[in-house]
């Protein structure tokens, strides 16, 4: 039964399948229960509009996704209006509600996230918490590999792509342990 099923994902020619040619494809994404675009997937390697629609993935609806956002009949405020410094903070901002345009998601700050913020110094979020991941991700290097150029010796090095910081210098391994010593 696994042959004829194989065989009807490579080219349809049972009817125990319809059979689109679809053997070692990944699983389609309107199977997951989850959307692309509010899984961790989408905060550790975000996909492009253009590459969702290439995946037939559905259109994210934002409201859809507020599961555990604020209530939705409560009047957005505009995060410009909360002070800059943390220190100037008050608990008349705590569970109002915010909404990030760009992620077209709403938020809010709790009592006690504000409350370690103020104790930790740590300013206002600006952005919903997803972007906040996001910018994380973007700082550290991606399993993608590619090549470069040490830059004291000109010897080539593979390195790990880095999306936030793609011009950085970058040292072969002994030039790099010098570049450490120099500096204790």
């Amino acid at each position: 039964m696994v042959d004829e099923i194989k065989c009807a994902m490579l080219d349809g020619s049972t009817s125990l399948t319809t059979g689109r040619g679809e053997y070692g494809d990944f699983m389609p994404t309107w199977l997951s229960p989850w959307l692309a675009q509010m899984s961790f997937a989408s905060i550790a390697a975000p996909l492009s509009e253009q590459e969702l629609k290439n995946l037939n993935t559905p259109e994210y609806d934002p409201v859809v996704g507020m599961r555990f956002a604020p209530e939705a009949n409560v009047p957005v405020k505009d995060v410009a209006e909360v002070p800059d410094c943390i220190a100037d903070v008050g608990e008349e901002w705590t569970r109002v509600q915010f909404e990030d345009k760009d992620e077209r998601r709403k938020y809010n700050v709790s009592a006690r996230e504000l409350k370690v913020r103020k104790e930790k110094g740590y300013p206002f979020p600006r952005r919903h918490f997803r972007a906040r991941l996001i910018e994380l991700f973007r700082q550290i290097n991606s399993p993608e590999r590619e090549m470069a150029t040490c830059a004291k010796c000109g010897k080539s090095v593979e390195i790990s792509k880095n999306h936030l910081f793609p011009n950085r210098r970058v040292y072969c391994y002994d030039d790099y342990l010098l570049f450490i010593e120099k500096r204790n």
